[in-house]
């Protein structure tokens, strides 16, 4: 994506009659946002002129701003955890510091200018976040609970030690993020009092909620990468959600206090768009680890911050897509272990071809009345090269195997069992390279075809 306009449309629909909205991208090589320039109303102004910097392992490492508010500059860990994220909307230079636990998870977020804390998580043993401390002025205002099901779809929320819930969530059978309606106790009660339909666009964005009488309450907007704004029914705008609305971005969990997403493996900055931290598949989903669905936003999704899918037009029946994701997961870890073992096995044979040239030296440099003895030395050395060639060669392979299994382990831990697809490994691993390669070439297509074509 390298452009984006947003206004009213002319009668027939056919042209923007009336721009509100421009934003200017420009990518790097390897899909960083170079430049990027933004026009708040569309006066043909840039109101945000920016310039990025990233380094060799795609990290942002200077934001410069020719025009409009500076923002500061991310900062990371050395797993490449976004230690330090911008705030634009809270003023010049803000910014949020974020702390991680062994397994790379936020647990916390302080807002930098005041040093209060914004929000802190818990995560149970399947990586889930079910708890969420909320912090209005520095001080806790609400611990929400959530609970889930094995497929990682949160169907309640209580606060503090409560034992009636504070919202519940219906989901359906469409999509993992299909929201369909929201269930909220308004006033603290015990009763859930409000009833919301969730209305998503062709890309799971939430677009509108509706009461139970069809009556829009609220209305969304996004840009390309997820900022979000609110509006009255009118379309006048809101600064919040009035409703409380936290599903919205590719239905997707927005944290007010903090401006980011909750893409369950990792957390997402719309303002940056990018992760916050690196991806937990490693290489699996392409080169950069940062990257959001390879900048192409408007047509791909990714509910687990992992995988980036082609998003399925809503219909009653479909396979998940988390089950295709899986499988493509093992294909690309089986992929790399096959072109570890094939630079093994060249690596083996350059170095055989070393060691016959070194013994063929050493003959050379024999003299004739130690002929025999010094031919029998090279001989040895000759043996000994060949046996460390291929212990090397023996190493490599190991090597790959070991980390194409911590690879299909890493695809099982963040797709939960509840999604488990139909294809294993061990199947997988039965295939030749170009077989497996055809095989991901077809689970493409068939995340593509119409759902009644994939049987």
């Amino acid at each position: 994506l390298q452009s984006a306009d947003r206004g009213q449309l002319n009668t027939a629909h056919s042209a923007i009659q009336t721009l509100d909205l421009a934003q200017c991208w420009t990518l790097d090589p390897t899909g960083n946002w170079s430049h990027y320039r933004q026009d708040d109303n569309g006066n043909g102004t840039w109101n945000l002129i920016q310039d990025r910097t990233a380094n060799t392992v795609n990290e942002i490492t200077d934001i410069d701003n020719p025009s409009g508010t500076p923002w500061a500059t991310p900062a990371y860990d050395k797993n490449g955890n976004s230690t330090s994220i911008p705030r634009p909307d809270l003023g010049s230079g803000a910014s949020m510091t974020a702390t991680y636990d062994a397994w790379n998870r936020m647990t916390k977020l302080v807002d930098n200018s005041t040093s209060n804390t914004l929000l802190e998580n818990e995560f149970d043993g399947r990586n889930f976040r079910i708890v969420a401390k909320q912090y209005s002025g520095g001080t806790l205002s609400d611990t929400r609970h959530f609970y889930f099901t094995d497929s990682w779809q949160c169907v309640e929320e209580r606060l503090g030690s409560g034992t009636t819930p504070e919202r519940q969530h219906v989901w359906g059978l469409r999509y993992i993020d299909d929201l369909v309606v929201r269930d909220r106790d308004t006033n603290a009660d015990g009763t859930l009092d409000e009833r919301l339909y969730h209305c998503a666009d062709a890309n799971w964005n939430t677009v509108t909620v509706v009461d139970s009488g069809g009556s829009v309450a609220e209305r969304y907007e996004y840009d390309p990468y997820g900022q979000l704004s609110f509006f009255a029914a009118d379309y006048t705008v809101r600064t919040t959600s009035s409703y409380d609305t936290r599903y919205t971005y590719t239905n997707r969990e927005w944290t007010p206090d903090a401006a980011i997403y909750y893409f369950r493996n990792r957390w997402y900055s719309a303002q940056l768009g990018r992760f916050c931290s690196r991806d937990p598949i490693g290489y699996g989903d392409g080169m950069h680890l940062f990257n959001y669905l390879v900048n192409q936003p408007l047509v791909l999704i990714d509910p687990f911050g992992l995988v980036r899918l082609v998003p399925e037009r809503p219909t009653p029946r479909r396979e998940p897509h988390p089950r295709i994701a899986v499988i493509r997961c093992y294909i690309r870890c089986l992929s790399s272990q096959d072109s570890s073992v094939e630079e093994a096995i060249g690596e083996y044979e350059y170095l055989m071809r070393v060691c016959e040239q070194e013994w063929w030296t050493c003959y050379d440099e024999t003299a004739c009345e130690t002929q025999q003895r010094r031919l029998d030395a090279c001989t040895d050395d000759l043996k000994q090269c060949r046996n460390e060639a291929t212990l090397i060669r023996d190493w490599m392979i190991g090597n790959a195997i070991r980390e194409a299994h911590q690879c299909i382990a890493r695809c099982n831990q963040v797709f939960p069992q509840g999604i488990a697809p139909p294809i294993r490994p061990a199947e997988l691993e039965q295939m030749t390279p170009s077989e497996l390669e055809e095989f991901y070439d077809f689970l493409e297509i068939l995340e593509a075809s119409p759902p009644h074509e994939r049987k």
